[in-house]
């Protein structure tokens, strides 16, 4: 119904005038605000009182998850053709704030009674279920708007809630692509242990035009004693575009007699072909 008034809103006024008539009533101080607003005022594509409009989003910020996810989705909407730049970076150490603190709060189950906490990662040890908590969607709008640097994204890319860590690798991998310049520093992170073996991961999913220039230290790292990175080395052979068929074959050879057991499964794997369960459970729970 609330959605149906914001259509008929949206058909009968002028854009401006409908997210008028919208915003007035996301600040009315005895409504609650509800996700279908956000919905209502997307459609209208273009805001006339940008100060109201900063001030409501702020809000919501801080409203519970069902409203915060819905003004984040909001936000990586084009709102950048009726909002400027200026305005949206202005909005942003504010959805940072609120992120850091959702990150920090106890968050208790909504289905246990009395309440219980959630664990790390998100869900209830007693029941097993989880929230639609926002952290994924906060970072989505970080990395949309450019508010994230290299360093935030990595410290996020194994964190136990998986959510976050997946859009953080995805995060990586779209930064990576976005300033290639930043590879060759992730490279030699890796080589001096600072950056882990998911970085080395996300390098060698990025389309082999980045990757091309550094084969040889790439190479280099895949032949190192870091067997994580031999590992997932092992498993995107098959699927690297830059690595020719000769030197496919001598390295999952030489992998296969490898005094590590685990090395030597995921190459035998990777010569049938197949993939070991270590590698199905990896695709399951940090699918990207």
């Amino acid at each position: 119904m609330m959605m149906q008034s914001f259509m008929i809103i949206y058909t009968y006024k002028e854009p401006v005038e409908a997210a008028q008539i919208i915003m007035d009533r996301m600040t009315m101080p005895d409504k609650p605000l509800y996700s279908s607003l956000f919905e209502g005022l997307s459609m209208c594509k273009e805001i006339g009182n940008i100060e109201q409009w900063a001030d409501i989003i702020k809000k919501a910020l801080s409203d519970e998850e069902y409203v915060v996810n819905a003004v984040l989705k909001y936000l990586k909407m084009n709102i950048n053709e009726y909002v400027s730049d200026e305005v949206i970076k202005g909005i942003m150490p504010d959805v940072k704030r609120q992120f850091r603190s959702w990150l920090n709060k106890p968050l208790m189950c909504n289905s246990c009674k009395p309440p219980v906490q959630l664990d790390e990662r998100g869900f209830c040890p007693k029941c097993h279920t989880g929230r639609s908590l926002p952290f994924a969607v906060f970072f989505d709008v970080f990395l949309l708007w450019d508010h994230l640097s290299l360093e935030e994204i990595y410290s996020y890319m194994e964190h136990p809630v998986s959510e976050l860590s997946k859009a953080a690798r995805r995060g990586m991998l779209a930064y990576l692509q976005k300033y290639p310049d930043l590879i060759q520093e992730c490279i030699d992170a890796i080589k001096n242990n600072t950056y882990n073996a998911r970085v080395f991961d996300v390098i060698l999913k990025l389309p082999h035009q980045y990757v091309l220039p550094y084969k040889q230290e790439i190479l280099e790292i895949a032949n190192s004693d870091n067997h994580r990175c031999i590992i997932y080395f092992i498993r995107r052979l098959n699927r690297l575009e830059w690595i020719d068929e000769s030197e496919r074959k001598e390295y999952i050879t030489r992998m296969i007699g490898h005094e590590d057991q685990d090395i030597r499964s995921e190459a035998m794997a990777a010569h049938l072909g197949e993939k070991t369960d270590r590698h199905i459970f990896d695709e399951v729970f940090y699918r990207e």
